[in-house]
């Protein structure tokens, strides 16, 4: 799917899309979903769960 999007005849799209000012509204998009919706709905749970039960998670924290 890649080799299509950048060198095949979808190539025209993949410029429009990552090579104009449209790309910035993707970034936005991004940032607000995982800032403002998923971390304080779902993320800070997961993340903190990972901090107390995962061996990498406890070395993660004392560094921290």
């Amino acid at each position: 799917m890649g080799r299509l999007r950048w060198f095949g005849p979808l190539r025209g799209l993949q410029r429009l899309l990552f090579h104009t000012p449209v790309v910035y509204a993707f970034i936005l998009a991004s940032a607000l979903y995982h800032d403002r919706l998923w971390y304080p709905l779902r993320g800070r749970h997961i993340v903190n769960q990972w901090l107390a039960d995962s061996p990498w998670g406890r070395l993660f924290r004392e560094y921290a």
